[in-house]
């Protein structure tokens, strides 16, 4: 109804074209929809969006008419409230197998003026787990401008099994930490989920202490990110009082 009253060239968009593809959990009441060349109709529960050079992005073949999976998440991405929430859209997106990074990627090559671009070229390479040196340079960022020491990275460590590889920490205090790309968590609680599991950490008995942040976390929070290092350290008994942002230099 709300294609046909929209009139020739209408299809359907954004969160409303991503539901019919099969995104659950970003439900909305209001449908989207764009028109080429014009404005739509005032009804209400109904937002019209002009929107030129539709055709190559619209799948015409599939009832009511509708934007290309891969350009519906890119729309709910770049329209997100703020950067945490484009994150999310993008990587329920792939996780729920409703479209491919690479499709996404090349939609984005289209659209060079989109808004909240960059976080979406991050989230897409954190998806793909192809962010471990963007997150290691950003934690290492972190630390100097917190004034915390300069961590180790890629901190190798013997088991009674076999060897494995820890993301960084500070050996000397028994702080470690792992760094997680958008494919390790779940995504409607990914940022709650790392949380509690270091305020946990942090609350317990004195021993090593592991915490874990998504990648995201590290280059777009470092002021949560620098506190938990921070009280970590200091429970370790590193002697910094410094606050974050009054960093060495």
């Amino acid at each position: 109804m709300a294609v046909l009253a929209g009139g020739p060239g209408a299809v359907l968009r954004g969160a409303t074209a991503a539901e019919l593809a099969g995104l659950s959990g970003f439900e909305r009441a209001i449908i989207d929809v764009a028109l080429p060349d014009r404005h739509g109709p005032a009804i209400e529960g109904v937002r019209y969006r002009r929107r030129p050079g539709l055709r190559t992005d619209v799948m015409g073949s599939l009832q009511p008419p509708r934007l290309r999976p891969a350009v519906a998440v890119l729309e709910m991405a770049s329209a997100a409230r703020d950067e945490g929430a484009a994150h999310r859209v993008l990587a329920a997106a792939v996780q729920q197998r409703i479209v491919r990074t690479s499709d996404v990627r090349a939609a984005l090559d289209r659209r060079p003026n989109l808004r909240l671009r960059a976080v979406i070229r991050e989230t897409l390479l954190d998806i793909d787990d192809g962010a471990q040196s963007l997150n290691e340079v950003a934690m290492l960022r972190v630390a100097k401008q917190a004034g915390l020491p300069r961590p180790a990275m890629q901190i190798v460590a013997a088991t009674s099994r076999r060897r494995s590889r820890i993301d960084g920490g500070w050996p000397a205090y028994g702080v470690f930490f792992e760094i997680d790309g958008a494919g390790h968590y779940a995504v409607s609680t990914w940022l709650d989920d790392a949380d509690r599991h270091n305020e946990v950490a942090l609350a317990t008995a004195p021993g090593a202490v592991h915490l874990r942040w998504p990648g995201f976390c590290v280059r777009r929070t470092p002021d949560r990110v620098a506190d938990q290092a921070q009280r970590a350290l200091g429970r370790a008994g590193w002697g910094c009082c410094m606050s974050f942002g009054a960093g060495t230099g």
